[in-house]
């Protein structure tokens, strides 16, 4: 589908705005990004990382890690599970609490 010009500024604009604070935070310290629900991402999980052409400021860090949803890492000898929700979200809707 085409997009008109006003359209494409919608969709291009915010993606710009996270890559420069993205490539901020990593100058100072390690980031891991991992997509969500609605990031341009494969939507079946395991979602596959980002690709880094699409955060072109942030991937120039040798501090950038573009990982898949859920992630699984070692935080100070600690394993960490990120995951963006989708998951639990398609737990809750078959539970009852």
């Amino acid at each position: 589908q085409l997009h008109s010009p006003g359209e494409t500024t919608t969709l291009v604009d915010p993606m710009k705005e996270v890559d420069l604070y993205l490539a901020e935070l990593c100058s100072t310290c390690p980031v891991d990004v991992m997509p969500g629900d609605s990031d341009p991402s494969n939507c079946f999980l395991p979602q596959q990382p980002m690709h880094p052409c699409l955060l072109p400021h942030t991937s120039k860090h040798s501090s950038v890690s573009f990982t898949t949803n859920p992630y699984q890492a070692q935080i100070n000898g600690m394993t960490v599970l990120g995951t963006s929700g989708q998951n639990i979200e398609d737990i809750s809707k078959y539970a009852s609490f």
